[in-house]
Protein backbone atom coordinates (compact mmCIF):
# COMPACT_ATOMS: atom_id res chain seq x y z
CA UNK A 1 0.00 0.00 0.00
CA UNK A 2 1.09 3.53 -0.85
CA UNK A 3 2.91 5.17 1.88
CA UNK A 4 3.97 8.98 2.04
CA UNK A 5 6.41 10.25 4.51
CA UNK A 6 7.37 14.14 4.84
CA UNK A 7 10.44 15.09 6.29
CA UNK A 8 13.55 17.74 5.35
CA UNK A 9 14.45 18.75 1.91
CA UNK A 10 17.98 18.01 1.92
CA UNK A 11 19.41 17.89 -2.16
CA UNK A 12 16.90 18.28 -4.59
CA UNK A 13 15.95 16.11 -7.26
CA UNK A 14 13.79 12.84 -7.54
CA UNK A 15 14.94 9.45 -7.29
CA UNK A 16 12.79 6.21 -8.27
CA UNK A 17 13.90 2.55 -7.59
CA UNK A 18 14.38 -0.43 -5.31
CA UNK A 19 14.96 0.23 -1.71
CA UNK A 20 18.25 -0.94 -0.33
CA UNK A 21 17.71 -1.05 3.29
CA UNK A 22 21.21 -0.12 5.18
CA UNK A 23 21.45 -0.78 8.90
CA UNK A 24 25.39 0.22 9.31
CA UNK A 25 27.64 -1.64 11.36
CA UNK A 26 28.81 -1.10 15.19
CA UNK A 27 31.83 -2.54 15.78
CA UNK A 28 31.82 -4.65 18.80
CA UNK A 29 32.88 -2.37 21.92
CA UNK A 30 35.39 -4.86 23.30
CA UNK A 31 35.56 -3.34 26.67
CA UNK A 32 38.36 -4.43 29.02
CA UNK A 33 40.59 -3.57 31.83
CA UNK A 34 44.02 -3.37 31.37
CA UNK A 35 47.03 -3.30 33.73
CA UNK A 36 49.31 -0.29 34.47
CA UNK A 37 51.65 -2.25 32.67
CA UNK A 38 49.90 -2.05 29.61
CA UNK A 39 48.94 1.84 29.70
CA UNK A 40 52.04 2.74 27.07
CA UNK A 41 51.03 -0.20 24.65
CA UNK A 42 47.25 1.18 24.38
CA UNK A 43 48.72 4.72 24.20
CA UNK A 44 50.93 3.10 20.71
CA UNK A 45 47.93 1.29 19.89
CA UNK A 46 45.76 4.61 19.66
CA UNK A 47 48.29 6.72 17.46
CA UNK A 48 48.53 3.32 14.96
CA UNK A 49 44.77 3.97 14.33
CA UNK A 50 45.01 7.55 14.14
CA UNK A 51 47.45 7.18 11.53
CA UNK A 52 45.69 4.54 9.65
CA UNK A 53 42.63 6.06 9.55
CA UNK A 54 43.94 9.80 8.72
CA UNK A 55 45.28 8.07 5.85
CA UNK A 56 41.93 6.44 4.93
CA UNK A 57 40.56 9.85 5.01
CA UNK A 58 43.18 11.75 3.20
CA UNK A 59 42.11 9.10 -0.27
CA UNK A 60 38.44 10.10 0.35
CA UNK A 61 39.95 13.59 0.08
CA UNK A 62 42.22 13.47 -2.67
CA UNK A 63 39.75 11.86 -5.11
CA UNK A 64 36.79 13.95 -3.67
CA UNK A 65 35.77 17.28 -4.81
CA UNK A 66 36.15 20.75 -3.63
CA UNK A 67 33.28 20.36 -1.31
CA UNK A 68 33.24 17.26 -0.16
CA UNK A 69 37.19 17.25 0.17
CA UNK A 70 35.89 20.37 2.65
CA UNK A 71 33.82 17.93 4.73
CA UNK A 72 36.22 15.35 4.78
CA UNK A 73 39.39 17.12 5.94
CA UNK A 74 37.43 18.10 8.98
CA UNK A 75 37.22 14.71 9.64
CA UNK A 76 40.81 14.49 9.24
CA UNK A 77 41.04 17.80 12.16
CA UNK A 78 39.25 15.25 14.14
CA UNK A 79 41.55 12.57 14.23
CA UNK A 80 44.20 14.64 14.96
CA UNK A 81 42.11 16.68 17.49
CA UNK A 82 44.83 16.83 20.58
CA UNK A 83 41.56 17.40 22.85
CA UNK A 84 40.39 13.75 21.56
CA UNK A 85 43.76 12.02 21.95
CA UNK A 86 44.09 13.79 25.75
CA UNK A 87 40.53 12.52 27.14
CA UNK A 88 41.42 9.20 24.93
CA UNK A 89 44.84 8.97 27.05
CA UNK A 90 43.07 9.90 30.58
CA UNK A 91 40.89 6.94 30.00
CA UNK A 92 43.53 4.51 29.12
CA UNK A 93 45.43 5.80 32.32
CA UNK A 94 42.36 5.18 34.16
CA UNK A 95 42.70 1.53 33.04
CA UNK A 96 40.48 1.36 29.93
CA UNK A 97 41.89 -0.14 26.71
CA UNK A 98 42.08 1.64 23.40
CA UNK A 99 38.56 0.59 22.27
CA UNK A 100 36.64 1.79 25.25
CA UNK A 101 38.84 4.96 25.93
CA UNK A 102 38.18 5.84 22.02
CA UNK A 103 34.06 5.35 22.60
CA UNK A 104 33.95 7.54 25.77
CA UNK A 105 36.37 10.03 24.21
CA UNK A 106 34.00 10.26 21.16
CA UNK A 107 30.90 10.65 23.62
CA UNK A 108 31.82 13.04 25.45
CA UNK A 109 33.43 15.56 22.96
CA UNK A 110 30.64 14.94 20.62
CA UNK A 111 28.23 15.58 23.89
CA UNK A 112 29.98 18.76 24.08
CA UNK A 113 29.03 20.10 20.96
CA UNK A 114 25.29 19.11 21.00
CA UNK A 115 24.82 20.91 24.55
CA UNK A 116 25.57 24.34 22.82
CA UNK A 117 22.05 24.07 21.17
CA UNK A 118 23.18 25.46 17.62
CA UNK A 119 22.41 23.71 14.89
CA UNK A 120 25.94 23.73 13.14
CA UNK A 121 27.44 22.92 16.13
CA UNK A 122 25.41 20.24 17.07
CA UNK A 123 25.99 18.45 13.26
CA UNK A 124 29.30 18.22 14.71
CA UNK A 125 28.49 15.51 17.33
CA UNK A 126 27.23 13.31 14.50
CA UNK A 127 31.30 13.87 12.43
CA UNK A 128 32.82 12.82 15.93
CA UNK A 129 31.21 9.76 16.21
CA UNK A 130 31.75 8.97 12.87
CA UNK A 131 35.20 9.04 13.40
CA UNK A 132 35.41 7.46 16.74
CA UNK A 133 33.52 4.25 14.84
CA UNK A 134 36.50 4.81 12.50
CA UNK A 135 39.13 4.09 15.40
CA UNK A 136 37.44 1.60 16.87
CA UNK A 137 36.78 -0.31 13.86
CA UNK A 138 40.77 0.35 13.33
CA UNK A 139 41.25 -0.86 17.27
CA UNK A 140 39.38 -3.90 16.05
CA UNK A 141 41.58 -5.02 13.58
CA UNK A 142 38.53 -4.91 10.86
CA UNK A 143 38.71 -3.35 7.32
CA UNK A 144 39.04 0.07 7.58
CA UNK A 145 35.42 0.51 6.64
CA UNK A 146 32.64 -0.84 4.00
CA UNK A 147 30.92 1.78 2.03
CA UNK A 148 28.08 1.27 0.83
CA UNK A 149 27.80 -1.15 -1.66
CA UNK A 150 25.38 -2.09 -3.72
CA UNK A 151 24.59 -4.24 -6.94
CA UNK A 152 21.82 -2.54 -8.91
CA UNK A 153 20.68 0.85 -8.95
CA UNK A 154 18.67 1.75 -6.07
CA UNK A 155 17.38 3.90 -3.35
CA UNK A 156 19.18 4.20 -0.06
CA UNK A 157 17.03 3.82 3.23
CA UNK A 158 18.79 4.39 6.47
CA UNK A 159 18.49 5.37 10.10
CA UNK A 160 21.32 7.52 9.29
CA UNK A 161 24.20 7.96 6.81
CA UNK A 162 27.96 8.84 8.53
CA UNK A 163 29.44 11.91 5.77
CA UNK A 164 32.64 9.12 5.17
CA UNK A 165 30.19 7.12 3.81
CA UNK A 166 28.40 9.40 1.51
CA UNK A 167 31.77 10.36 0.60
CA UNK A 168 32.35 6.85 -0.93
CA UNK A 169 29.02 6.26 -2.45
CA UNK A 170 28.46 4.83 -6.00
CA UNK A 171 27.27 7.43 -8.02
CA UNK A 172 26.40 5.14 -10.78
CA UNK A 173 24.15 3.00 -8.26
CA UNK A 174 22.92 5.20 -5.40
CA UNK A 175 20.01 6.83 -7.25
CA UNK A 176 18.95 9.05 -4.12
CA UNK A 177 18.56 8.60 -0.26
CA UNK A 178 16.89 9.22 3.03
CA UNK A 179 17.35 8.93 6.11
CA UNK A 180 15.35 9.44 10.08
CA UNK A 181 18.01 11.38 11.15
CA UNK A 182 19.75 14.37 10.99
CA UNK A 183 19.50 18.00 9.21
CA UNK A 184 19.85 19.99 6.17
CA UNK A 185 22.91 21.73 7.34
CA UNK A 186 24.11 17.99 8.33
CA UNK A 187 27.53 16.83 6.57
CA UNK A 188 25.58 14.10 4.60
CA UNK A 189 23.04 16.71 3.60
CA UNK A 190 25.83 18.91 2.44
CA UNK A 191 27.72 16.22 0.48
CA UNK A 192 24.29 14.93 -1.13
CA UNK A 193 23.69 18.43 -2.22
CA UNK A 194 27.57 18.48 -3.74
CA UNK A 195 27.13 15.35 -5.51
CA UNK A 196 23.89 16.00 -7.31
CA UNK A 197 22.05 13.15 -5.19
CA UNK A 198 18.83 13.36 -4.29
CA UNK A 199 17.98 13.30 -0.27
CA UNK A 200 15.82 13.33 2.23
CA UNK A 201 16.47 13.34 6.06
CA UNK A 202 14.82 13.53 9.37
CA UNK A 203 12.24 11.14 8.00
CA UNK A 204 10.34 9.76 10.80
CA UNK A 205 9.16 6.08 11.00
CA UNK A 206 11.30 5.81 7.51
CA UNK A 207 12.47 2.35 9.12
CA UNK A 208 9.91 0.78 10.46
CA UNK A 209 7.69 1.51 7.02
CA UNK A 210 10.20 0.69 4.89
CA UNK A 211 10.53 -3.03 3.08
CA UNK A 212 13.76 -4.04 1.29
CA UNK A 213 13.05 -4.13 -2.38
CA UNK A 214 10.03 -2.29 -2.36
CA UNK A 215 10.37 0.63 -4.96
CA UNK A 216 10.31 4.24 -3.20
CA UNK A 217 10.48 7.35 -4.65
CA UNK A 218 12.60 9.86 -2.96
CA UNK A 219 11.73 13.75 -3.92
CA UNK A 220 14.56 16.17 -2.03
CA UNK A 221 13.10 19.03 -3.15
CA UNK A 222 9.67 18.61 -1.88
CA UNK A 223 10.85 16.69 0.88
CA UNK A 224 8.93 13.09 0.63
CA UNK A 225 9.48 9.74 0.26
CA UNK A 226 6.72 7.55 -1.56
CA UNK A 227 6.77 3.78 -0.31
CA UNK A 228 5.04 2.05 -2.85
CA UNK A 229 4.13 3.79 -5.03
CA UNK A 230 1.15 3.71 -7.00
CA UNK A 231 1.05 3.62 -10.63
CA UNK A 232 -0.40 7.52 -10.48
CA UNK A 233 2.14 8.40 -8.47
CA UNK A 234 4.90 6.82 -9.93
CA UNK A 235 3.93 8.81 -13.66
CA UNK A 236 3.90 11.86 -12.57
CA UNK A 237 7.45 11.80 -10.17
CA UNK A 238 8.70 10.23 -13.76
CA UNK A 239 7.37 13.74 -15.41
CA UNK A 240 9.09 15.60 -12.58
CA UNK A 241 12.16 13.93 -12.82
CA UNK A 242 12.31 14.57 -16.40
CA UNK A 243 11.58 18.19 -15.96
CA UNK A 244 13.99 18.36 -13.28
CA UNK A 245 16.54 17.17 -15.82
CA UNK A 246 15.91 19.69 -18.51
CA UNK A 247 16.41 22.06 -15.85
CA UNK A 248 19.64 21.31 -14.91
CA UNK A 249 21.00 21.28 -18.19
CA UNK A 250 19.62 24.58 -19.17
CA UNK A 251 20.89 26.01 -15.74
CA UNK A 252 24.52 24.64 -16.25
CA UNK A 253 24.29 26.43 -19.78
CA UNK A 254 23.96 29.67 -17.43
CA UNK A 255 26.98 29.26 -15.72
CA UNK A 256 29.44 30.83 -18.20
CA UNK A 257 26.74 34.00 -18.60
CA UNK A 258 26.79 37.16 -17.17
CA UNK A 259 24.38 38.32 -14.90
CA UNK A 260 22.64 40.78 -16.46
CA UNK A 261 19.28 41.29 -16.57
CA UNK A 262 17.50 41.98 -20.39
CA UNK A 263 18.05 45.95 -20.02
CA UNK A 264 21.61 45.78 -19.34
CA UNK A 265 22.18 46.07 -15.54
CA UNK A 266 24.74 43.46 -14.08
CA UNK A 267 24.33 42.22 -10.36
CA UNK A 268 27.35 40.68 -9.02
CA UNK A 269 26.87 36.89 -7.50
CA UNK A 270 28.91 36.01 -4.98
CA UNK A 271 29.14 32.80 -2.76
CA UNK A 272 28.77 32.15 0.55
CA UNK A 273 31.06 29.48 1.76
CA UNK A 274 32.44 27.78 5.48
CA UNK A 275 35.60 26.33 4.39
CA UNK A 276 38.48 27.61 2.19
CA UNK A 277 38.00 24.38 -0.09
CA UNK A 278 34.64 25.71 -0.89
CA UNK A 279 36.35 28.47 -3.42
CA UNK A 280 36.48 25.25 -6.15
CA UNK A 281 32.74 24.50 -6.51
CA UNK A 282 31.68 27.92 -5.68
CA UNK A 283 33.98 29.18 -9.34
CA UNK A 284 32.71 25.73 -10.70
CA UNK A 285 29.01 27.42 -10.10
CA UNK A 286 29.89 30.92 -11.56
CA UNK A 287 30.12 32.95 -8.68
CA UNK A 288 32.33 35.82 -9.25
CA UNK A 289 33.45 36.09 -5.53
CA UNK A 290 33.00 35.17 -2.18
CA UNK A 291 30.51 37.28 -0.20
CA UNK A 292 30.69 35.72 2.79
CA UNK A 293 33.42 33.36 4.48
CA UNK A 294 31.98 32.19 8.12
CA UNK A 295 35.34 31.50 9.67
CA UNK A 296 33.61 30.01 12.74
CA UNK A 297 34.33 26.63 11.04
CA UNK A 298 37.67 27.30 11.48
CA UNK A 299 37.01 27.17 14.95
CA UNK A 300 35.23 24.40 15.28
CA UNK A 301 37.34 22.00 13.78
CA UNK A 302 40.06 21.76 16.69
CA UNK A 303 39.94 21.32 19.81
CA UNK A 304 41.14 24.70 20.63
CA UNK A 305 40.93 28.01 18.79
CA UNK A 306 42.98 28.11 15.61
CA UNK A 307 46.62 29.44 15.35
CA UNK A 308 47.73 32.80 12.95
CA UNK A 309 49.13 29.65 10.48
CA UNK A 310 46.01 27.74 10.49
CA UNK A 311 43.90 30.93 9.46
CA UNK A 312 46.78 32.34 7.41
CA UNK A 313 46.70 29.48 5.45
CA UNK A 314 43.02 28.70 5.06
CA UNK A 315 42.19 32.75 3.83
CA UNK A 316 45.30 32.17 1.73
CA UNK A 317 43.97 29.50 -0.33
CA UNK A 318 41.03 31.28 -0.53
CA UNK A 319 42.34 34.57 -1.78
CA UNK A 320 44.41 32.28 -4.63
CA UNK A 321 41.82 30.39 -5.43
CA UNK A 322 39.36 33.14 -6.11
CA UNK A 323 42.04 34.47 -8.62
CA UNK A 324 41.01 38.07 -8.41
CA UNK A 325 37.50 37.82 -7.20
CA UNK A 326 37.15 39.39 -3.95
CA UNK A 327 36.83 37.23 -0.58
CA UNK A 328 34.64 39.05 2.02
CA UNK A 329 36.30 37.36 5.63
CA UNK A 330 33.30 37.78 7.93
CA UNK A 331 35.02 38.16 11.65
CA UNK A 332 34.52 35.48 14.14
CA UNK A 333 30.62 35.14 14.97
CA UNK A 334 31.08 33.02 17.74
CA UNK A 335 29.29 33.39 21.27
CA UNK A 336 25.90 33.22 23.18
CA UNK A 337 23.98 30.70 20.76
CA UNK A 338 27.04 29.51 18.77
CA UNK A 339 29.48 28.23 21.56
CA UNK A 340 32.67 26.20 21.17
CA UNK A 341 32.96 23.27 23.46
CA UNK A 342 36.75 23.77 24.67
CA UNK A 343 35.71 27.84 25.77
CA UNK A 344 33.83 28.52 28.86
CA UNK A 345 31.27 31.20 28.59
CA UNK A 346 28.91 33.34 31.52
CA UNK A 347 25.59 31.64 31.50
CA UNK A 348 23.05 34.25 29.32
CA UNK A 349 19.52 34.48 30.06
CA UNK A 350 19.07 35.27 26.01
CA UNK A 351 22.13 34.07 24.47
CA UNK A 352 20.87 35.33 21.12
CA UNK A 353 20.88 38.88 22.92
CA UNK A 354 24.16 38.02 24.65
CA UNK A 355 27.96 37.84 24.07
CA UNK A 356 28.73 36.73 20.14
CA UNK A 357 30.33 38.12 17.49
CA UNK A 358 31.81 41.30 17.98
CA UNK A 359 31.09 41.91 20.91
CA UNK A 360 32.83 38.15 22.06
CA UNK A 361 35.85 39.53 19.94
CA UNK A 362 36.50 42.99 21.48
CA UNK A 363 36.03 41.31 24.98
CA UNK A 364 38.60 39.05 23.49
CA UNK A 365 41.55 41.48 21.72
CA UNK A 366 44.36 38.61 21.74
CA UNK A 367 41.87 35.98 20.21
CA UNK A 368 40.91 38.76 17.85
CA UNK A 369 44.20 40.32 16.82
CA UNK A 370 45.16 36.52 15.90
CA UNK A 371 42.82 36.49 13.27
CA UNK A 372 42.92 40.03 11.69
CA UNK A 373 47.01 39.29 11.89
CA UNK A 374 46.14 36.01 9.72
CA UNK A 375 43.79 38.16 7.47
CA UNK A 376 46.01 40.68 6.87
CA UNK A 377 49.27 38.35 6.07
CA UNK A 378 46.96 36.74 3.77
CA UNK A 379 45.82 39.76 1.88
CA UNK A 380 48.88 39.83 -0.17
CA UNK A 381 47.88 37.09 -1.65
CA UNK A 382 44.34 38.49 -3.58
CA UNK A 383 41.35 40.93 -2.99
CA UNK A 384 40.61 40.01 0.64
CA UNK A 385 38.03 42.46 2.67
CA UNK A 386 37.45 42.68 6.23
CA UNK A 387 33.45 42.21 7.77
CA UNK A 388 32.56 42.83 10.66
CA UNK A 389 29.15 40.86 12.41
CA UNK A 390 26.50 42.04 14.69
CA UNK A 391 27.75 45.81 14.53
CA UNK A 392 25.50 48.06 16.75
CA UNK A 393 27.45 51.05 16.99
CA UNK A 394 30.33 53.64 15.73
CA UNK A 395 32.20 52.27 18.60
CA UNK A 396 32.19 49.32 17.84
CA UNK A 397 33.60 49.46 14.13
CA UNK A 398 36.06 52.23 15.70
CA UNK A 399 36.99 49.78 17.97
CA UNK A 400 37.75 47.33 15.20
CA UNK A 401 39.83 50.01 13.02
CA UNK A 402 42.08 50.60 15.90
CA UNK A 403 42.56 46.78 16.57
CA UNK A 404 43.44 46.76 12.81
CA UNK A 405 45.87 49.45 12.50
CA UNK A 406 47.56 47.96 15.64
CA UNK A 407 47.71 44.49 14.18
CA UNK A 408 49.28 46.64 10.95
CA UNK A 409 51.89 48.54 12.94
CA UNK A 410 53.20 44.95 14.22
CA UNK A 411 53.51 43.08 10.69
CA UNK A 412 55.08 46.62 9.29
CA UNK A 413 57.76 45.78 12.33
CA UNK A 414 57.54 42.20 10.95
CA UNK A 415 58.41 42.98 7.69
CA UNK A 416 55.46 41.48 6.43
CA UNK A 417 53.89 41.84 3.44
CA UNK A 418 49.85 43.11 3.50
CA UNK A 419 47.49 44.96 1.31
CA UNK A 420 47.55 48.68 3.42
CA UNK A 421 43.81 49.94 2.17
CA UNK A 422 41.95 46.50 3.00
CA UNK A 423 38.68 47.39 2.98
CA UNK A 424 36.46 47.00 6.28
CA UNK A 425 32.45 46.47 5.92
CA UNK A 426 30.23 45.53 8.19
CA UNK A 427 27.24 43.04 8.46
CA UNK A 428 23.89 44.93 8.85
CA UNK A 429 21.77 42.82 10.84
CA UNK A 430 20.71 44.70 13.88
CA UNK A 431 17.83 47.04 14.26
CA UNK A 432 20.53 49.83 15.77
CA UNK A 433 22.50 48.94 12.51
CA UNK A 434 19.66 49.67 10.37
CA UNK A 435 18.63 53.04 12.46
CA UNK A 436 22.23 54.44 11.96
CA UNK A 437 23.47 53.04 8.58
CA UNK A 438 23.59 56.61 7.52
CA UNK A 439 26.24 57.07 9.71
CA UNK A 440 27.53 53.88 9.59
CA UNK A 441 27.86 53.94 5.43
CA UNK A 442 30.33 56.94 6.69
CA UNK A 443 32.91 54.90 8.14
CA UNK A 444 32.38 51.36 6.89
CA UNK A 445 33.96 50.50 3.05
CA UNK A 446 30.61 48.31 2.50
CA UNK A 447 27.47 46.97 3.80
CA UNK A 448 26.54 43.40 3.52
CA UNK A 449 23.06 42.77 4.90
CA UNK A 450 22.49 39.39 6.59
CA UNK A 451 18.61 38.89 6.57
CA UNK A 452 18.72 35.41 8.70
CA UNK A 453 19.27 37.72 11.84
CA UNK A 454 17.65 41.26 10.32
CA UNK A 455 14.43 39.19 9.94
CA UNK A 456 14.88 37.61 13.61
CA UNK A 457 15.87 41.30 15.48
CA UNK A 458 13.29 43.26 13.82
CA UNK A 459 10.48 40.68 14.22
CA UNK A 460 10.81 39.51 17.48
CA UNK A 461 10.77 35.61 16.48
CA UNK A 462 13.12 33.28 16.56
CA UNK A 463 13.58 31.63 13.03
CA UNK A 464 14.29 28.60 15.47
CA UNK A 465 11.19 28.21 17.32
CA UNK A 466 8.64 26.46 15.46
CA UNK A 467 5.62 28.08 17.72
CA UNK A 468 6.44 31.54 16.13
CA UNK A 469 7.69 30.40 12.60
CA UNK A 470 4.44 32.15 11.04
CA UNK A 471 5.58 35.34 12.10
CA UNK A 472 9.50 34.98 10.61
CA UNK A 473 9.26 35.57 7.33
CA UNK A 474 11.96 37.90 4.81
CA UNK A 475 9.07 38.81 3.52
CA UNK A 476 7.46 40.67 6.47
CA UNK A 477 6.68 44.57 5.22
CA UNK A 478 9.15 45.70 8.15
CA UNK A 479 12.37 43.88 6.73
CA UNK A 480 11.50 44.82 3.27
CA UNK A 481 11.11 48.94 4.24
CA UNK A 482 14.58 47.46 6.09
CA UNK A 483 16.18 46.82 3.36
CA UNK A 484 15.24 49.96 1.28
CA UNK A 485 16.80 52.07 4.14
CA UNK A 486 19.70 50.44 3.92
CA UNK A 487 20.51 50.61 0.52
CA UNK A 488 19.89 53.88 0.23
CA UNK A 489 22.00 54.93 3.08
CA UNK A 490 24.45 53.06 1.11
CA UNK A 491 24.35 54.53 -1.79
CA UNK A 492 23.99 57.85 -1.04
CA UNK A 493 27.20 57.33 1.20
CA UNK A 494 29.00 56.02 -2.20
CA UNK A 495 29.52 52.23 -0.78
CA UNK A 496 27.78 49.18 -2.51
CA UNK A 497 25.59 47.26 -0.34
CA UNK A 498 25.25 43.40 -0.72
CA UNK A 499 22.49 40.90 0.75
CA UNK A 500 24.41 37.35 1.76
CA UNK A 501 21.44 36.14 3.64
CA UNK A 502 19.60 33.16 2.61
CA UNK A 503 16.96 35.23 1.24
CA UNK A 504 19.65 35.94 -1.45
CA UNK A 505 19.30 32.78 -2.74
CA UNK A 506 15.91 32.44 -3.41
CA UNK A 507 14.41 33.30 -6.74
CA UNK A 508 11.09 34.61 -6.08
CA UNK A 509 13.16 37.02 -3.78
CA UNK A 510 15.55 38.49 -6.68
CA UNK A 511 13.16 41.02 -8.51
CA UNK A 512 12.37 42.58 -5.21
CA UNK A 513 16.08 42.85 -4.18
CA UNK A 514 17.15 43.84 -7.50
CA UNK A 515 14.38 46.55 -7.67
CA UNK A 516 15.16 47.34 -3.72
CA UNK A 517 18.56 48.33 -5.61
CA UNK A 518 20.78 45.55 -4.23
CA UNK A 519 24.30 45.57 -5.88
CA UNK A 520 25.04 42.39 -5.00
CA UNK A 521 24.18 39.08 -4.28
CA UNK A 522 25.75 36.30 -2.11
CA UNK A 523 24.36 32.84 -1.10
CA UNK A 524 24.87 29.30 -1.11
CA UNK A 525 26.96 28.18 -4.33
CA UNK A 526 24.41 25.50 -5.79
CA UNK A 527 21.86 28.17 -5.81
CA UNK A 528 23.38 30.66 -7.75
CA UNK A 529 22.95 29.25 -11.50
CA UNK A 530 19.19 29.20 -10.27
CA UNK A 531 19.13 33.25 -9.43
CA UNK A 532 21.12 33.94 -12.42
CA UNK A 533 18.19 32.45 -14.84
CA UNK A 534 16.01 34.88 -12.69
CA UNK A 535 18.30 37.94 -12.92
CA UNK A 536 18.52 37.01 -16.87
CA UNK A 537 14.68 37.14 -17.01
CA UNK A 538 14.05 40.19 -15.73
CA UNK A 539 13.69 43.64 -16.70
CA UNK A 540 14.95 46.38 -14.03
CA UNK A 541 12.00 49.14 -14.92
CA UNK A 542 9.50 46.07 -13.79
CA UNK A 543 11.62 44.94 -10.58
CA UNK A 544 11.52 48.23 -9.25
CA UNK A 545 8.11 48.60 -9.82
CA UNK A 546 7.43 45.51 -7.80
CA UNK A 547 9.68 46.73 -5.18
CA UNK A 548 7.35 50.03 -4.93
CA UNK A 549 4.18 48.02 -4.93
CA UNK A 550 5.66 45.79 -1.75
CA UNK A 551 6.76 48.55 0.14
CA UNK A 552 3.11 49.90 0.27
CA UNK A 553 1.78 46.84 1.19
CA UNK A 554 0.67 46.06 4.53
CA UNK A 555 0.81 43.09 5.00
CA UNK A 556 3.82 40.27 4.49
CA UNK A 557 0.76 37.90 2.49
CA UNK A 558 0.22 40.95 0.17
CA UNK A 559 4.06 41.23 -0.51
CA UNK A 560 4.08 37.30 -1.01
CA UNK A 561 1.24 37.23 -3.37
CA UNK A 562 2.72 40.27 -5.34
CA UNK A 563 5.97 38.50 -5.79
CA UNK A 564 4.14 34.91 -6.49
CA UNK A 565 2.01 37.25 -9.62
CA UNK A 566 5.50 38.31 -10.49
CA UNK A 567 6.89 34.96 -11.05
CA UNK A 568 4.18 34.37 -12.81
CA UNK A 569 3.87 36.76 -15.45
CA UNK A 570 7.88 37.83 -15.40
CA UNK A 571 9.77 35.00 -14.48
CA UNK A 572 11.62 32.61 -16.60
CA UNK A 573 9.94 30.06 -18.83
CA UNK A 574 11.02 26.82 -16.69
CA UNK A 575 9.10 26.09 -13.05
CA UNK A 576 11.20 27.29 -10.50
CA UNK A 577 9.02 25.28 -7.73
CA UNK A 578 10.91 22.22 -9.66
CA UNK A 579 14.27 23.40 -8.57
Amino acid sequence: MEKSLEAIAASAGVAIGPVCLWVGMETELNKTKITADGIEHEKQRYRDAVLACCQQVQQVVDAAGPEEAAIMEAHLAILEDPLLEQLVFERIEALENAEHAVYLAGEAVAEQFEATGDELTMERAADVRDEALRLREQLHGGPARPGLSVGEPCVILAKDLPPSFTAVMDREKVLGFATELGGRTSHTAIMARTMDIPAVVGVRGLMEAAEEGAVAIVDGGAGTVVLNPGAGTLATARVKRQALTRRKAQLARLRRLPAETKDGAVVELMANIGLERECGYALEQGAEGVGLFRTEYLYMQGGDFPSEERQFAAYRYAARQMAGHPVVVRTLDIGGDKALPYHSYPPEQNPALGLRAIRFCLQHPGIFKTQLRAILRASAFGELRIMVPMVVSLEELGATRELLAACMAELRAEGRDFNEQIMVGIMVETPASVVLAERLAQKADFFSIGTNDLAQYLLAADRGNEWVQPLYSHFHPAVVAGLRQVVQAGHAAGIRVTLCGEMAGDPRAVPLLLGLGLDKLSMNASTLPSVKQMVRALRGQDARALADEALAAATTAEVEALLDRFMRTHGPAEDETLA
